[in-house]
Parts: structure tokens; C-alpha cells; sequence
């Protein structure tokens, strides 16, 4: 989804977000950012002739991810350079883009592959960082 078809407040914030917060992380890079919107808020025409379409393995709507293309070895670095985040239009609040950064953090430590499904400890630690960022970087 194009980024003028989020608001700019959302964009501003997920960006300032994402630039405060990843060198706390050490990834080395800033993450690109890509947006996507929730079906359901989308025609049947937009649907159809998207051409990408991003379905939650899980089925559950999604606030944010990690794309499952996203790597990390100690060898090469990340894969792709940058690393990319997807973030909800509409459902972006001030702590999804530091969940997902954390997802990258995971990735790099050679906690989590973005491939693979996400365990409840992953997804709670994501949850507890993105909660103290948020307060830390005053989000």
C-alpha cells in the first residue's frame, strides 16, 4: 500500500518510532517501513487487483510484522538491507513499530526466523520492550 494512503500523522509517528528506538536495539540500520491495509477495509476491486497481498498465517488481523523474506546472519548482515517492517494503516498504534523492531532484534540474537510462527515468550518479550519504549522514548 502506497504511503500516501496513510495518514501523515501515523507515518510521522511509526517513523520517529522506528529512528528512536532501533538504535537502542543495535541493528545496525533503520528499518524500512511498509504499510498494509486490513482487507475488510478495502473494496473487492482494491483486493483483486493488489499486487501484493499480505495473509496473517495465523488468520488473525495484524497490527504489525515481520515479512517473512526478512533474514539476518552474522556473516552477511541483513537481508534485505534494510531489514523491513509492515505496519497496519489503520491499526498502527504508538508501540507496534517498536513490537516489530524488537521481532528484528529477536531475528538478529537468532531468537526467532520471520519465517516461522512466533511463540507466546517471543511475543510476550515483544510486548514487554515495545511497553517500556514506549514509555522510555515517550510514545
Amino acid at each position: 500500500m502506497p504511503q500516501s494512503d496513510v495518514a501523515p500523522d501515523v507515518v510521522e509517528m511509526a517513523r520517529e518510532a522506528v529512528r528512536r528506538a532501533a538504535a537502542d536495539l543495535d541493528l545496525g540500520v533503520i528499518p524500512e517501513i511498509r504499510w498494509f491495509a486490513d482487507s475488510r477495509e478495502l473494496s473487492r476491486r482494491q483486493v483483486a487487483t493488489a499486487s501484493e497481498v499480505f495473509v496473517p498465517a495465523d488468520g488473525d488481523a495484524k497490527a504489525g510484522s515481520v515479512p517473512p523474506f526478512v533474514r539476518y546472519s552474522r556473516d552477511t548482515g541483513w537481508e534485505p538491507v534494510p531489514p523491513v517492517i509492515m505496519l497496519n494503516r489503520s491499526q498502527c498504534l504508538p508501540d507496534t513499530p517498536l513490537h516489530e523492531l524488537r521481532h528484528l532484534w529477536q531475528i538478529k540474537a537468532g531468537l526467532y526466523r520471520a519465517d516461522e510462527e512466533s511463540t507466546r515468550e517471543l511475543e510476550d518479550d515483544a510486548d514487554a520492550w515495545a511497553a517500556a519504549a514506549a514509555t522510555t522514548l515517550g510514545g
